[in-house]
């Protein structure tokens, strides 16, 4: 064999044994990638608006009949026991002592009074298993009356650092946990108080064959009032948000690729602690 003929062959050799001992360890050798790279940032607005009550064809509502008495007392509670959890009951009665509420009810029959606020969001990788991610961030909101464009109030709100499974992106949803802030009440006297809430968010989930995902910015996502300890009632939301569209579809979950992370955190951390 001629001598170049032979560098060849060893070369190949070479090749083939590297890439079977590749496979042999599991493909250590090509988990090189540190974890931050596969974080995801993503900001947000969005508009939500309060929907606890069955339709909107009540917002002018004609008093001269027992039911319609009963239908307005009804909703009214209902009104009531939604924003006395949100804002903590010291801070709705000063909302209805300044706007009246009667007022606040028929706007938010007609949905006049809605919110507008902002998120920001991090996704990213557990470290010590690639089967699962985790969310959390921050974000702000403000309650807005339609009618002289006033901001009712404005708070903050986070999101929890909950674990997630890959494989159930593939759902179409996400179930996000949230504490919500009450910040300020403008011209009055605010109550501090946290309100936990849960955001249903659907996903489009087209490109889930290759691990890609995104918002799904073509309908409405869902918020829920919820108690410590109770269960979620996915029956029963309170409110429907809507995110706004990105002019071009960048804002993407993308998977692919996750199997280079570094797998070796769990052992770099314990070294650390025995120190």
């Amino acid at each position: 064999m001629p001598r170049s003929g032979k560098i060849i062959s060893n070369l190949i050799s070479s090749i083939l044994s590297a890439t079977l001992l590749i496979l042999l360890t599991g493909c250590s050798l090509t988990q090189i990638v540190p974890i931050q790279v596969g974080r995801i940032s993503q900001s947000d607005t969005y508009l939500q608006t309060f929907s606890f009550f069955d339709d909107q064809k009540y917002a002018d509502i004609n008093l001269d009949s027992d039911k319609e008495v009963q239908l307005r007392f009804s909703q009214t509670r209902q009104m009531d026991n939604v924003f006395s959890q949100m804002l903590g009951e010291k801070n709705w009665q000063n909302l209805k002592d300044l706007y009246g509420s009667d007022n606040l009810l028929k706007e938010l029959l007609a949905k006049k009074i809605y919110i507008k606020g902002t998120s920001s969001m991090q996704i990213y990788p557990d470290p010590f298993d690639e089967r699962y991610f985790t969310v959390d961030g921050t974000g702000r909101y403000f309650l807005i009356r339609e009618e002289t464009e006033a901001i009712l109030l404005t708070g903050d709100y986070s999101f929890s650092d909950q674990q997630y499974s890959v494989a159930d992106l593939e759902r179409g949803y996400v179930v996000l946990n949230l504490e919500l802030f009450l910040i300020k009440i403008p011209g009055l006297v605010t109550y501090y108080h946290e309100a936990p809430l849960k955001y249903k968010i659907y996903l489009d989930n087209s490109l889930g064959k290759q691990r890609v995902y995104s918002i799904d910015y073509s309908r409405k996502h869902e918020a829920f009032l919820v108690k410590e300890g109770e269960k979620l009632d996915e029956s029963k939301p309170f409110a429907a948000i809507t995110f706004a569209a990105p002019s071009r579809p960048t804002k993407l979950w993308d998977f692919r690729g996750i199997q280079f992370m570094r797998r070796d955190y769990e052992q770099l951390l314990n070294k650390n602690l025995d120190r």
